[in-house]
């Protein structure tokens, strides 16, 4: 299928810069629906498409609305191949901007090169 993230970030302070793709989980969804989500990242990120237009890879960063939906999308991430894992990170709303911003550790890669 075609990937289509809720949002694609770059944010840069001086020769740094972080690249994500934002994925904004309301709740609503299904774990089979969020598993081929998770699968279709992995098969772009295996594809080389967009390490061949930007020279990285972005890291894929769920944003969710609670603690126990991030507990499910790290079980999800859990079972892919370990190579696959360190495309994703997940964290919960109230604490996404602080964690894009670099006030927190990033569970995500920001970007693989």
């Amino acid at each position: 299928g075609c990937l289509r993230p809720d949002a694609y970030v770059r944010l840069g302070i001086g020769e740094f810069e972080d690249v994500f793709f934002l994925e904004q989980d309301m709740g609503s969804e299904h774990r089979g629906q969020l598993t081929r989500q998770h699968q279709a990242y992995v098969e772009h990120f295996r594809s080389g498409a967009e390490q061949v237009k930007t020279g990285i890879y972005p890291g894929v960063l769920w944003i969710v609305p609670d603690e126990k939906r991030a507990t499910l999308l790290r079980d999800i991430e859990q079972r892919l191949p370990e190579q696959s894992r360190r495309l994703f990170g997940v964290t919960t709303s109230d604490r996404a901007v602080d964690l894009l911003c670099g006030v927190m550790d990033a569970t995500a890669a920001g970007g693989i090169s």
